[in-house]
Formats: C-alpha cells, structure tokens, sequence
C-alpha cells in the first residue's frame, strides 16, 4: 500500500469551506503516502482517489459542474474514498456537523469504514451519546422520508416506493402510520411527492407537523420503516425498532429488512454497532492529522 498514489480533488467539494477541510486531508494522507491535492477542475492518474460527497446519475444535477466532475473520477481506474455527512450527532444543515464520514468504495453500508469485531469504545464515549433502551410499544409506525433525489436512493423513485410501503404497511400490521417529511424537502418537492398526499384521506394515516423535533415523533412511534434515511440510525439510538428497506442503509445492522418485523421488532445489542460507527467519522484535524487514513490504512486497505 505505501506505494500507491492518492489523489485528493478538491474540486468535487461544492462550497469553499468544504474544499478547505478536504485539502486539509491531504496532508494527512501524505504523512502516509505518496500523495497530491488537486484544486483544480482536472482528474490527474491516481490508485486511490478522494472525494467530497456522494453522487448519482441525475440529468438534472449533472448541470452542476462540480457533481459532474466527481462522476468523471469516478468513470476512471482508481478506488474512491468518500467523504460524507455524518452519520452519529448529525445535523440536518450539512455545514454545522462537526464529524465526516470516511469511507472507501462507497459511502452508505456497502462501503468500507473499517469496522472491526471488538471495537474500542473511546470516540464513542467522546460523543456522550446515551442509548435509550429499546421500546416495546407505540401507537404509529413511523415512515422516515428522504430527499426525492437523494444519492443514497440509488435510483428508486422514491415516491412510488413511499406509496407502496405505505399499502403494504396498513395491510400488516392494524396500527396507523405517521408519514415524517426530511427537514430540507422543499414546498414544491413535497407537493409532486404526494399523489401520497391522497393518503390524507385515510383516517390511518398522518403526516408529522414540519418543524416537528424528531424525538417527540420518536416518543409514539412503535417503529420507524426507511429505505436508507440517516434517521434510522437515530431511531436505533433512540431505542425504535427499525425496519431498513434497502440493506445499504447505514442502520440496516440493527434493524429489520421486513414489515414482518413490525409486530416482531429486531432489537438486537448495539455496542459494537455504535462504536463501529463512531469510527466511521471524523473531525478535519483528524483528517489533518493522519489518525483517520492510518485508520483506512490498517482495517481497509492493509486487508486488501
């Protein structure tokens, strides 16, 4: 590994602030490898490159030049190591999260963070995140929606899917459902989103209030169904089972991948789990400072 060349392009980073902490990862791969920072709109050969965000085929978002760009390194003949939102003590405002996942080859779970079997607890037990006991009971099942065009969707239409699993979710279990909107899902993507709005009709089915805190939507739920939401891995902190539609998400280790598990919830030890994922996301200075490439280096790439 030490004689691979790693390419970091900061112009895949779509705001200033952004490209700072990615250039400043750079200088911690280098204490490692071989390595350059490219500022620039152009992909230079690499064995490894590095990467601001995710992406997705999308005619629309392609007209951003930066997101086109991230797909042409991504069309070349190197490894990708993603840099993402976070994934514990996340904020929905992507600016003001202080940590960033790392991850090569993918950024939800079919990627490669480095997760080990014993994993020690210290950058869990910094974040003071205290793990409510599973619940037993609610009144709703909780669907988590996503952005309509959001990369980790892969694809799915969303909107049909959140039709569909609501039908599916009302024929299995006789609890109602409450239908949660993402934070950021703008006025005009709400209404195209919902031909599901019809389900208003329905006297099992509701809509969380905009602005609602998402622990208070928590508190009633019995559990929450997603396809890969961040806010299944809130729900597992939170003690709601958690029902992952599609096995990429980052919650799917604790959680059900069917609506059978409604009335048979999944609730399974989450220690390792957590631990894992504190030590799948860093601060800047650790990029900075090398500790989470030697991470990449000793549970990803050195076992490859």
């Amino acid at each position: 590994m030490q004689d691979k060349n790693i390419g970091v392009f900061g112009y895949s980073a779509n705001k200033p602030e952004f490209r700072e902490f990615v250039k400043v990862f750079a200088t911690g791969i280098s204490k490692y490898n071989k390595c350059f920072y490219e500022p620039e709109r152009q992909y230079r050969e690499c064995d490894i490159a590095v990467i601001f965000g995710s992406f997705r085929e999308d005619k629309d978002k392609e007209k951003t030049d930066y997101h086109r760009f991230k797909g042409e390194v991504l069309r070349e003949d190197c490894r990708v190591v993603y840099i993402e939102s976070a994934l514990l003590n996340r904020v929905a405002l992507v600016r003001k999260n202080t940590h960033w996942r790392v991850a090569a080859d993918s950024f939800m779970m079919d990627g490669k963070f480095g997760f080990r079997d014993n994993p020690p607890s210290d950058r869990f037990d910094e974040l003071n995140i205290k793990p409510k006991p599973w619940k037993t009971d609610g009144d709703y099942v909780l669907l988590g929606m996503q952005l309509l065009k959001d990369a980790s969707l892969f694809g799915t239409d969303h909107k049909a899917w959140a039709e569909q699993t609501v039908t599916d979710i009302l024929a299995k279990t006789d609890l109602p459902v409450k239908i949660r909107m993402h934070p950021l899902t703008k006025p005009q993507d709400e209404n195209r989103m919902f031909a599901i709005r019809e389900f208003e009709k329905n006297p099992r089915v509701s809509f969380s209030k905009r602005g609602t805190p998402l622990e208070e939507d928590f508190a009633g739920a019995k559990c929450m169904v997603s396809f890969t939401s961040g806010s299944g891995i809130d729900a597992v902190i939170a003690g709601v089972p958690h029902i992952a539609m599609d096995c990429r998400s980052m919650a799917s280790p604790m959680s059900g991948w069917s609506l059978d598990h409604i009335d048979n919830p999944v609730t399974p030890d989450r220690t390792t789990y957590l631990r894992n994922m504190a030590y799948a996301q860093w601060t800047p200075e650790e990029m900075e400072s090398g500790e989470c490439w030697k991470h990449l280096l000793d549970n990803v790439f050195n076992n490859k």
